[in-house]
């Protein structure tokens, strides 16, 4: 072998070895898994169980449909009026109307002319109670005391809720008001997990495009005691792969599907 080709075999196999250490741990999709049969356990309706059934999401219908699926619970988004009504609502506007800046009976009736229904969150707690299960509330703009004072109505609840934002200081707020466990909302992958379980988190709620790429922050956060969410989860062998990689519950649109 000439020294040229000696020098370019050399120079190759150390690209390789160091794109190699460089490589992040990706989450291998299994397409017929093998899963346990508690995965339903793990499983939170996003918004709802509203895809299949066209139904409103954020809705007491589709919150009631979780029942005879034996799920978790859902998740719900929820925001809060200018009259401290905290009604259930991903979007900021509703027919133009901004909701921070409107009552909820202005905003009930803008919901009715686009032909839907406004639900309050003591409508879904008090529907809760009555069926069993579980909600993950994500905060998107509502006065965390304001919150606890209506949690505080259902005690019953206490141990079936949980709490998640986007916003630090929203879950600053939560914390100090004992609503937990907290997850912050997560969609890039710049985490302090000693800063997390310094302020009191429960764990993270993160996208799954961002946890599927870097699998090191699903050990991370399991090596500082911290729970994992993953959202939103739109195929079933995806779910179920992250079901067997151990994450704590899964947020899906489509938990139907995952029955069948």
């Amino acid at each position: 072998m000439s020294l040229f080709k000696f020098i370019h075999l050399f120079l190759y196999i150390i690209l390789i070895i160091t794109l190699g250490g460089c490589k992040k741990d990706e989450l291998i999709i299994i397409e017929d898994p093998i899963v346990s049969e508690d995965f339903r356990s793990k499983i939170v309706a996003h918004r709802g169980v509203w895809m299949d059934n066209y139904l409103e999401q954020n809705s007491l219908n589709a919150i009631n449909l979780s029942k005879g699926l034996d799920i978790r619970g859902c998740e719900i988004d929820i925001r809060e009026t200018c009259d401290g009504c905290l009604i259930l609502s991903h979007d900021p506007i509703i027919l133009n109307l901004e909701i921070s800046k409107h009552t909820y009976e202005e905003l009930k009736v803008a919901a009715a002319k686009e032909g839907r229904d406004l639900a309050t969150l003591n409508e879904a707690l008090t529907l809760l109670e009555e069926i069993g299960g579980n909600i993950v509330i994500e905060v998107k703009e509502a006065n965390a005391s304001r919150l606890k004072q209506i949690v505080d109505f259902y005690p019953a609840l206490k141990s079936s809720l949980s709490y998640m934002s986007f916003s630090k200081e929203i879950c600053k707020l939560l914390i100090k008001n004992e609503l937990k466990p907290t997850y912050l909302l997560i969609d890039n992958n710049s985490i302090n997990y000693k800063e997390l379980v310094k302020d009191g988190y429960s764990g993270i709620a993160i996208d799954r495009a961002v946890l599927g790429k870097d699998l090191n922050i699903f050990h991370k956060c399991k090596n500082n005691n911290l729970s994992v969410l993953v959202w939103t989860v739109r195929n079933s062998p995806e779910i179920f792969s992250y079901i067997n990689l151990g994450v704590d519950y899964v947020i899906t649109d489509i938990p139907q599907d995952l029955l069948n």
